[in-house]
C-alpha cells in the first residue's frame, strides 16, 4: 500500500437543535415557539440527567468536515460540504 494512499476517512459533524422539530414531536400541545421549545428541552434535561445535549436526531447538521488520513496518520486532504453556505439539506445529500 502506497503511503499516501487513503487508509481511513475521519468526520466531524457540527449540529443545532431544531426547535420547529422538538416542537412539534416534544411539545404539540405546547405553544412554545421554537426557541421556547430548545430551551424547554435543555432545562428538563439538565434536570433529568445533568446535561443539557438534546438528542441528536433532534439536531439538524451545520458543517461537516471529512478528512483523508493515510496509513502513518498523515492527512492527505480536508473537505467540507456546501462550505460557506451551511445548507442542511445540501450538506445531508451530500455526505449520503
Amino acid at each position: 500500500m502506497s503511503s499516501n494512499a487513503v487508509r481511513y476517512l475521519l468526520f466531524d459533524v457540527e449540529s443545532v437543535a431544531d426547535g420547529e422539530l422538538l416542537k412539534k414531536i416534544e411539545y404539540p400541545d405546547e405553544s412554545f415557539s421554537p426557541q421556547q421549545a430548545i430551551d424547554h428541552c435543555r432545562q428538563a434535561m439538565l434536570e433529568a440527567n445533568g446535561r443539557e445535549f438534546i438528542h441528536y436526531t433532534f439536531q439538524i447538521p451545520v458543517a461537516i468536515a471529512i478528512a483523508k488520513i493515510a496509513s502513518d496518520f498523515s492527512l492527505l486532504e480536508l473537505k467540507t460540504i456546501d462550505n460557506d453556505v451551511f445548507r442542511s439539506h445540501v450538506i445531508t445529500k451530500d455526505f449520503w
